[in-house]
């Protein structure tokens, strides 16, 4: 639905949406319109995160390579890209495949800058943390961790410019979804409802909500990765009634 707004509207603004998950923050959507309206064509439609296989593979060759045989990171590749959760993840309507490869390799450029205290480092790795907190909610909090590391070795090292620089950049690959969703609904993280000590997001959906349909007799307090998997053995090893 995403993509489909963008392709016939041209704009990110005054959406009538089929779903809230429309005002989720997508980068993807952004991709696939691109592609459509190149191609005139939707057939590719689930090949829109192809390119993001090459950056797992090439993340995890680069990262297991170093100093090692080149056989052991080669094998480490082939073996990414055979793993059948990604091929399940890969379809338009899901994002975690894209959001873990570029978080991947965001990771790794940014301990490449820890490691050799390069700053050339830093703008990709900018680029790429802003883009995971722009293809998934999920990715604003690890990219505010992030920059705080960015920033607090910065001044550690005396070295301020470049990390401010970081979060500059970051920051604004991260925020057009963001700030459509702030000045439509005065929420950035809309349609999700989130509380911040001290201000109160009210959106259409909350946290919990999206892990729910696992079952009425879920136990209070069970964090939903624990309650995803409890629900799943349950399903696994009942009996028919």
């Amino acid at each position: 639905p995403t993509a489909a707004h963008i392709v016939s509207t041209n704009s990110l603004w005054s959406w009538v949406p089929v779903s809230y998950y429309s005002f989720y923050p997508d980068l993807l959507a952004v991709q696939a319109a691109g592609i459509f309206e190149a191609t005139g064509s939707v057939r590719f439609m689930d090949a829109v995160q192809t390119p993001f296989f090459l950056i797992f593979a090439l993340t995890t060759w680069v990262w297991a390579g170093n100093g090692r045989p080149r056989r052991i990171p080669s094998a480490l590749a082939v073996l990414v890209l055979a793993i059948p959760a990604l091929y399940a993840n890969a379809r338009v309507f899901y994002v975690d495949v894209a959001f873990g490869a570029v978080l991947l390799a965001a990771l790794w450029l940014l301990g490449r800058w820890i490691t050799t205290r390069d700053s050339r480092w830093l703008p990709l790795a900018a680029i790429l943390f802003g883009a995971t907190a722009s293809i998934k909610p999920s990715g604003a909090p690890v990219l505010v961790l992030a920059s705080i590391v960015v920033l607090a070795l910065g001044v550690a090292r005396s070295r301020l410019r470049p990390s401010l620089w970081f979060c500059a950049t970051a920051g604004v690959v991260a925020a057009p979804f963001y700030l459509r969703n702030l000045f439509e609904f005065q929420n950035p993280f809309y349609p999700l409802s989130v509380g911040i000590p001290g201000i109160k997001f009210e959106g259409e959906l909350t946290v919990d909500s999206m892990y729910g349909g696992l079952g009425p007799d879920q136990p209070e307090g069970l964090a939903p990765g624990v309650a995803l998997i409890r629900n799943l053995f349950i399903s696994a090893f009942s009996g028919p009634d």
